[in-house]
């Protein structure tokens, strides 16, 4: 874990300001081009994730960390695995720190910059091919991804997913004694702290059970999300869970969401620790490396040639040896 050098809670009057300059505020006397070279030298987090941009633009209430040491190095082309490949279907192993693809704000980005933070498009295209996306996972989550390699497969695959046909399974490490479960409930992007987070559907808290949402009148930008929960097994006498996450939809961040919304957040998790918003965070002291959610499962229908193809991923190295270490702690 890196020690943690200073942290800045940014203001409502800082609000729209840079990264860059936010630290300098935040670090009286800090030069412009020292600022950015902490930044691009990977000792700045925002809101617990690793940012290299300077010109990126806060929010009030954001957490601005600057760390004493240099964050792990970000994956590598060469870290990416091609588990099957085809002329309709690329399937990967994506590595935990890489963005799955750019987002919108950062598609302006200059090439030097670029190539600080790699997505896994950009790296696959470093390997020579050309893919479409039809998903997408969270930065620090790992695991088993399925690209297109023609516009004819993408709409497919898209439409399998629309369709809820695709098998997606993430094996995740939560705090504490977490039970076996189906959540359904009405995202939204704004829950109440900037956070996405589920609407109060039931008058029972954010989460509705497993007989559904009901009086969800009003909440036409709502999307529904449902995951299904198993019991892998408990570590330390209940301190921890592993659970088997199913994924009926696949809204952003659902079951980052919806375990924190149990009071279970996942181990390593830098931002949604919180059951709801104005709620107390849960304390993490599971020294996780990383965000503990690995996507370990995902099956479907070839698009071309109409057969099952179904694909199984190990706990990546980081988790494993994490999980060993947890094991020691009797």
């Amino acid at each position: 874990m890196k020690k943690q050098e200073m942290k800045f809670v940014v203001a409502a009057e800082q609000e729209g300001a840079t990264v860059a300059a936010v630290l300098r505020i935040a670090r009286p006397g800090l030069s412009w081009s020292e600022a950015r070279r902490h930044i691009h030298a990977r000792r700045v987090r925002v809101g617990g994730v690793v940012c290299v941009d300077d010109t990126r633009r806060l929010r009030a209430g954001e957490d601005l960390e600057l760390l004493g040491e240099s964050a792990r190095p970000l994956p590598s082309v060469e870290q990416v695995d091609i588990l099957y490949e085809d002329d309709a279907v690329l399937v990967v192993e994506k590595p935990a720190g890489m963005e799955s693809e750019r987002r919108s704000e950062q598609r302006n980005w200059t090439k030097e910059k670029r190539q600080r933070q790699q997505s896994l498009v950009e790296a696959l295209e470093a390997k020579g091919y050309e893919v479409f996306g039809v998903h997408r996972l969270d930065r620090d989550t790992s695991g088993l991804m399925v690209y297109a390699r023609t516009r004819e497969a993408q709409q497919a695959l898209i439409a399998q997913f629309a369709a809820h046909s695709i098998e997606r399974r993430y094996w995740a490490v939560a705090i504490g004694r977490a039970e076996g479960k189906t959540v359904r409930s009405w995202l939204v992007r704004d829950r109440g702290d900037g956070l996405r987070g589920s609407l109060e559907t039931t008058g029972e808290g954010a989460v509705a059970g497993a007989d559904g949402a009901e009086g969800t009148e009003g909440i036409d930008e709502a999307e529904e999300a449902i995951t299904h929960f198993a019991v892998v097994e408990y570590l330390l006498d209940g301190a921890f869970t592993v659970l088997d996450c199913r994924l009926e939809t696949g809204k952003t961040h659902q079951i980052r969401i919806h375990l924190a919304e149990m009071g279970h957040p996942i181990c390593g998790e830098k931002m949604y620790l919180r059951p709801a918003a104005g709620g107390d965070p849960v304390i993490d002291v599971s020294r996780a490396p990383r965000q503990a959610l690995h996507a370990c499962v995902l099956e479907f229908v070839h698009p071309d040639m109409g057969r099952t193809l179904r694909f199984d991923s190990p706990w990546p190295a980081d988790l494993k040896r994490w999980l060993e270490s947890i094991g020691q702690r009797r």
